[in-house]
């Protein structure tokens, strides 16, 4: 997400230059939407603006100078935090305007708040005293979705013996919840006229709860995002959703289907699904579908009740190294969404499913352009919206453009047409590994072809010229003093000099880079041999039409902070270390939490080389940097330390900044650990005297085969030594396993 992020926003800005925002009178910000569409999509997006003077206020226009309902978050100073109402057309992008003001937005819409309610035009959403969405009344429909509340419930949970982290054990899942997230603080968290929400923090033993639930202006889906910190060994959650909807079977998304499934049985009891679970009433008058951001593991206890699995921390480790006991202690974010339709889960479920996963994104522009495509572009859009988009892509081996397809109603549809950029040449059907499979027919430039019920289908198409181009902005390679062997070939791993002797493996350097639509020139096949550049102080020199200049950057020994000099102007760059990983979650059987850079990654090497060979899994990592460099400055001096060290340095000549102006991937900033384990538990993440002997020998390493009679088995020698540990464990705490299960101990 690091690296697409870069290119994500790169990508917009070379759109943004060439559409129209000369409307603006304050800050241009762009909204780009992802998905498809029929008519626009309309969506509460969040947007981080610098305006150029201090205001109280701000206000948001639409290119037509509508005012467009929006409310401040935060203030600082002349930065403000956002949310406004958008409408983008189909995979495309819209501009709009934040202006200064020195009165609040006064919008009328269908928004209203208090402590325990959050209403729209289509949903009336009630909370009980326990925090819980106690009731959903749809007022298009004219019915309660919900027959009871739905609950974050915590159940015993001993799971699997032999693989606890992938099999759940039918007699918990089908157990009782020993108690659910409880004792409420709430919070309006946000209350304008473009998105409201209300926030409530519970616990339940050692674990917190915080969650957010949310209603758009407009909107047709509740959205709930939880931020759970968990401490509840042999626990189980399940988010449970009590359907006033009953049927015998739910339909689950299989991404590329979806598949009818009955109530829980001892054979099939936790089934997977993608996006989204249904259930609509065995009238097929109205259902509800429940969406889901990243959990996957569902089941259906009775006619009526769908729940998903946000946490499951088992009894057995494993191994002690896997210390799978400890799953999910910790931080753990995950979103799920309510939303209720009139007839089957073909109306709406799909499109409103994508909409839920794939968020529209904002940027914010520096000054106003007048460009050729207006200020509302689409570029691409399908005149059937059950057919659905799976992917836009350029071919691997040519110079078109894939796009694939993917029939999402179960229904046969006839004459589809698919629009996209200027036009469409040619087209062939292809295979989804792009090999040839037919013709495809193209009329006055869009693809019309016949799909299946659920059927992918991939083409080929070459497009038409673009009518308009994007001016790429004047860059520069600029000549560094390289003096270090950063890169290596298969015969001179021995003459590494990162850190350690390590060195980049010189098949898989490339000799350009490109980051962020900027392009770095390396020193591959330099004749010396020196490839990066150890910074000591040294001065290079810039083209007189600098005002940028982009460094491919890492740090020997840690993050490193230094200052770099253009002219008059310091600047210093926290620079991020080339071994440490780019992000990580929490491992509580290390006793380690997890982070997420904020430094773009430019490029990385998946492995490395040292004097004994390649050293697999060790990742060496370098990031891209940007410096604003004063007009008529003609050099840049670089810091004296020799633990930042530079790839490959481009200048770049005026253009104005254009930058993704909400987070586009999560933010975790490290933290210190307190995963507040107990004995046992830091124990079982812990070798014992036996297993330390064996980690010594590298022979237990070994994979041993066994074959007999219609089978062949493979293992390790510690695999085994696990086992005898498990089992022995097992056998000592039998009665605590039943005790678990029985709800009288943890």
């Amino acid at each position: 997400m690091n690296m697409f992020a870069g290119e994500y926003e790169a990508a917009c800005g070379r759109v943004a230059s060439l559409m129209d925002s000369s409307f603006v009178q304050g800050v241009p910000v762009f909204v780009s939407n992802p998905c498809q569409c029929s008519a626009e999509r309309v969506e509460a997006v969040e947007a981080s603006v610098t305006m150029n003077k201090h205001t109280p206020f701000i206000k948001v226009f639409d290119p037509l100078g509508a005012e467009v309902p929006s409310q401040i978050k935060a203030r600082r100073g002349k930065v403000f935090d956002i949310v406004f109402l958008a409408s983008v057309p189909s995979v495309g992008m819209k501009a709009y305007d934040v202006r200064p003001s020195e009165s609040p937005c006064t919008e009328k819409t269908d928004l209203y708040v208090n402590a325990s309610v959050l209403e729209n035009a289509k949903y009336k959403v009630l909370f009980d005293a326990n925090g819980d969405i106690a009731d959903v009344y749809d007022k298009t429909i004219d019915k309660s979705i919900l027959s009871a509340p739905v609950s974050m419930d915590v159940h015993n949970y001993v799971g699997s013996k032999a693989w606890p982290a992938w099999e759940l054990d039918y007699k918990d899942v089908s157990s009782a919840p020993r108690g659910r997230a409880c004792k409420p603080k709430f919070k309006i968290a946000e209350f304008g006229p473009a998105r409201i929400a209300i926030e409530t923090l519970r616990t339940f033993e050692k674990s917190t709860f915080k969650q957010t639930v949310s209603l758009d202006s407009r909107g047709d889906t509740i959205r709930v995002y939880n931020e759970i910190d968990w401490h509840c060994g042999n626990s189980l959650l399940k988010a449970r959703f009590p359907l006033a909807a009953a049927n015998m079977t739910a339909s689950y998304d299989l991404g590329l289907g979806v598949i009818e499934r009955g109530t829980n049985t001892p054979a099939l009891y936790e089934v997977p699904a993608q996006m989204w679970a249904d259930i609509t009433d065995d009238g097929g008058e109205f259902g509800v579908s429940v969406f889901s951001d990243s959990r996957s593991g569902w089941d259906k206890p009775d006619d009526n009740t769908l729940r998903l699995t946000g946490m499951h921390s088992p009894f057995s480790n494993f191994r002690w190294e896997c210390a799978q006991h400890l799953l999910e202690f910790g931080l753990n974010r995950f979103s799920f969404g309510i939303f209720s339709h009139k007839g089957l889960w073909h109306n709406k479920t799909q499109s409103r499913a994508l909409y839920f996963n794939q968020p529209m994104a904002v940027f914010a522009a520096e000054g106003t352009r007048t460009g050729p495509l207006g200020p509302s572009f689409s570029f691409a859009s399908v005149s059937n919206g059950a057919v659905l988009i799976r992917a836009i892509k350029k071919a691997q081996d040519s110079g078109e453009i894939i796009v694939r397809f993917n029939e999402g109603s179960n229904r046969f549809a006839k004459n589809v047409s698919f629009s996209i950029g200027s036009g469409i040449e040619s087209a062939r059907e292809v295979y989804a590994s792009e090999e040839p499979k037919g013709e495809a027919n193209v009329v006055d430039g869009s693809l019309v072809f016949d799909i299946l019920p659920f059927e992918p289908k991939t083409f080929a198409l070459k497009l038409a010229p673009p009518l308009f181009r994007a001016n790429a902005p004047a860059q520069t390679p600029l000549a560094l003093p390289y003096n270090l062997t950063a890169v290596t070939d298969n015969a001179g791993r021995a003459h590494g000099e990162l850190a350690g002797g390590l060195s980049v493996p010189g098949e898989l350097f490339p000799a350009e880079i490109l980051s962020g639509g900027i392009r770095f020139v390396t020193a591959k096949g330099a004749a010396d041999g020196k490839t990066a550049l150890v910074c000591a102080g040294q001065t290079v020199a810039l083209p007189k039409d600098a005002r940028k200049v982009h460094l491919l950057a890492t740090a020997l020994g840690g993050d490193t902070t230094e200052v770099f000099k253009a002219g008059d102007e310091e600047t210093a760059l926290r620079i991020a270390d080339c071994f440490e990983a780019v992000g990580t979650w929490d491992l509580a059987g290390l006793d380690e939490t997890g982070y997420l850079k904020r430094d773009a990654l430019a490029w990385h090497a998946t492995h490395a080389h040292d004097m004994m060979g390649d050293v697999l899994g060790k990742q060496i990592y370098f990031f891209r940097y940007t410096l604003d460099i004063p007009a008529g400055t003609g050099q840049l001096v670089l810091p004296d330390n020799e633990n930042i060290v530079l790839l490959a340095a481009t200048a770049q000549a005026a253009d104005g900044s254009f930058k993704a102006a909400a987070d586009l991937y999560d933010r975790l900033d490290k933290r210190e650990p307190d995963f507040n384990l107990t004995a046992d538990q830091r124990a079982n993440a812990r070798p014992n005297q036996l297993e330390k002997k064996i980690a010594e020998n590298p022979d237990t390493g070994k994979v041993f085969k066994v074959v007999g009679p219609g089978f062949t088995s493979k293992f390790q020698i510690r695999d085994v030594i696990s086992t005898v540990r498990t089992q022995s464990m097992l056998l000592r705490r039998a009665s605590k396993i039943n005790q678990i299960r029985s709800g009288k101990k943890r």
